[in-house]
């Protein structure tokens, strides 16, 4: 009896056996707009008011060259107050989640901004 090897889709695939890639950085710093522009589609809600992420928000998808890939957008490490306090707590939750964390710069932002691949 021969056994069938088949592949894995995308919708298969555990979230633990995904590239885990984070946005994180400043309230207002692009990381919403970069999410969007990666995933191709309005994923995060995008507006000019500081500290509009609040929950961390992640987009399963593919990515050419790396596979299935989670996109995760969060709150800023430099959110404000006792709710502040909360999200920011929620962001480290996340950054735990990427293994080899790497600084960059959000392109096109006036701020920067941490990316983190996994």
């Amino acid at each position: 009896m021969k056994s069938e090897t088949r592949a894995v889709t995308l919708q298969e695939t555990p979230s633990a056996n995904r590239i885990h890639i984070g946005f994180f950085g400043k309230r207002n710093s692009g990381k919403s707009s970069l999410l969007n522009a990666f995933a191709g589609q309005r994923v995060s809600i995008v507006s000019d008011q500081a500290g509009t992420t609040t929950d961390p928000v992640s987009k399963p998808m593919e990515i050419h060259g790396l596979g299935p890939c989670i996109l995760m957008d969060t709150a800023g490490f430099d959110d404000e107050g006792i709710l502040g306090q909360q999200r920011v707590e929620k962001t480290r939750q996340r950054y735990v989640l990427c293994f080899f964390p790497m600084v960059g710069v959000v392109i096109g932002m006036a701020a920067a901004g941490f990316v983190c691949l996994s």
